[in-house]
């Protein structure tokens, strides 16, 4: 699977009036570009990954970007993680969070029966998740970063308090019958993001992810703002 990447019709032209980028979206920077390094990143391993036209995440903002820049993340195998930032004039192209069904025929054998699982999943409750971490590395550049004990992130978008509760109910069904684990975020009507789990839980606050800060709130509001 090496050099292997999603269609590149998936992707698209960087808007000329956009919002800002959610956490998560892929983005393809242009390697010759004024780009930045970020802590101790390594300029050459960038500059390598970028020239082979494979694409960096949103992520939120920490602070130590030039004013104005985005700040971009990417997975090595291994768990290494390289950071950037990025004005928008370097990037070239966007899309939305790799979805679910599109990482099928890219994750290891073992794991197809169980996806297969959660797509079942999903479609009975009609909502359509969108994978990031190992798994949707592994599909957009063909390197190996699904081991034996990996997790499966996702996204789900749910547009009610009922959906949400049917939606876990089925995860923490399907977490006991694989003997897997599938972590990830619900994303709120703001575009905020919660974990799932600790958005089920008995816990009176959660903690709420921007692209430009963290917060604890009132997980009732949370449940109240998915709709």
């Amino acid at each position: 699977m090496a050099g292997a990447t999603l269609p590149p019709i998936l992707r698209s032209a960087w808007p000329t009036v956009s919002p800002e980028l959610r956490r998560h979206t892929l983005v393809w920077v242009d390697a010759s570009a004024r780009w930045s390094a970020l802590g101790d990143t390594p300029v050459e391993s960038l500059r390598a990954w970028l020239e082979a036209d494979r694409p960096a995440v949103a992520a939120r903002l920490q602070g130590d970007e030039p004013t104005g820049f985005l700040r971009l993340g990417i997975a090595l195998p291994g768990k290494r993680r390289l950071a950037l930032a990025a004005p928008r004039t370097a990037i070239k192209q966007v899309r939305d969070a790799v979805v679910l069904r599109e990482i099928v025929d890219w994750c290891p054998v073992s794991w197809q029966g169980d996806i297969r699982g959660l797509l079942a999943i999903a479609s009975q409750i009609a909502l359509e998740p969108r994978v990031y971490g190992s798994f949707a590395w592994q599909a957009l550049t063909g390197d190996i970063y699904v081991g034996p004990t990996s997790d499966i992130d996702l996204l789900w978008r749910p547009r009610s308090a009922p959906q949400f509760h049917a939606l876990t109910a089925a995860l923490l069904c399907w977490e006991r019958s694989t003997g897997r684990r599938a972590d990830g975020e619900v994303v709120l009507s703001s575009g905020d993001a919660v974990c799932w789990r600790e958005l089920s839980s008995e816990s009176m606050r959660v903690l709420v992810k921007s692209g430009s800060s963290v917060a604890l709130r009132a997980r009732s509001d949370c449940v109240a703002a998915i709709a």
